[in-house]
């Protein structure tokens, strides 16, 4: 990572690659057999997952999963009213994406309708959650 500096736009990649197995050798880390996710549950802390998968809310399964067969309490999904999702994650787009941005080809900024300080990081989910006041996107500043 290179050096930042108050007012430069940051993004945070949640995925984790092991950058040692075939997969990440061969340039494909999305793909890495020892994927982890920062705010994933028994992987990684952070990602302020700690305000997620409130009742209504969805939970998404990303990348390439391991395991043929997975299975859930469908009670448990039931009482919190939760769907699944299934993301396929590709190889290097949030760079390109934010390369579109950056480069303004794209504007993405009339999807930021609110901005919340980092104190009122509940506020901020809570907002998106319940669909408040026009929400689209929810941004936390930090600074």
């Amino acid at each position: 990572m290179e050096r930042i500096k108050p007012g430069d736009r940051v993004s945070v990649e949640p995925a984790v690659s092991c950058r040692q197995c075939d997969q990440c050798l061969a340039g494909r880390p999305h793909t890495c057999r020892s994927l982890r996710f920062l705010g994933s549950p028994s992987q990684l802390d952070g990602a302020l997952a700690e305000f997620l998968l409130k009742p209504g809310g969805t939970l998404v399964m990303v990348g390439i999963l391991i395991e043929e067969r997975i299975s859930f309490d469908i009670s448990r999904l039931r009482r919190k009213e939760l769907r699944v999702q299934n993301v396929r994650r590709q190889n290097r787009c949030l760079d390109r994406a934010l390369d579109l941005m950056a480069s303004r080809t794209i504007d993405a900024g009339f999807m930021a309708t609110h901005t919340f300080p980092f104190g009122h990081v509940q506020e901020a989910f809570e907002t998106v959650f319940d669909h408040r006041d026009g929400v689209i996107k929810a941004m936390i500043s930090v600074a």
